[in-house]
């Protein structure tokens, strides 16, 4: 619930333009300035969460209730098809919450990681 209120928060105040990945991120990656580059890793991994969360969900959701959301499970084509898609997003969001940790810990050190768990 939180996610979708922060979701229609980012929507109405405009934030996800300066949020989200964009081409000066691209650009930045080949750029020499080290600050520069991990903070175009980090947009283009947030950005690149997204679909993967959104799948999550949807497939969680029509695993849960296929009946009610038959609509939407029947684009996944079958039940397996259904079940690997909900079940390969577990690896992607493990490697983005290692490489989060991974980015962090390049950008402000010990100090950083401790402020994202305290």
């Amino acid at each position: 619930m939180s996610l979708l209120i922060y979701g229609i928060y980012i929507f109405i105040t405009r934030r996800w333009k300066h949020r989200f990945a964009s081409d000066k991120d691209i650009q930045a990656l080949q750029a020499k300035n080290p600050k520069r580059k991990n903070y175009a890793w980090h947009r283009l991994a947030y950005t690149a969460i997204i679909p993967i969360l959104l799948l999550a969900i949807l497939s969680g959701l029509c695993m849960y209730k296929p009946v009610q959301f038959a609509w939407i499970s029947g684009l996944f084509g079958s039940w397996q098809n259904l079940r690997v898609a909900h079940f390969l997003t577990i690896p992607i969001v493990l490697g983005f919450v290692i490489a989060h940790i991974f980015l962090s810990f390049r950008v402000g050190g010990l100090k950083m990681i401790r402020s994202m768990f305290i």
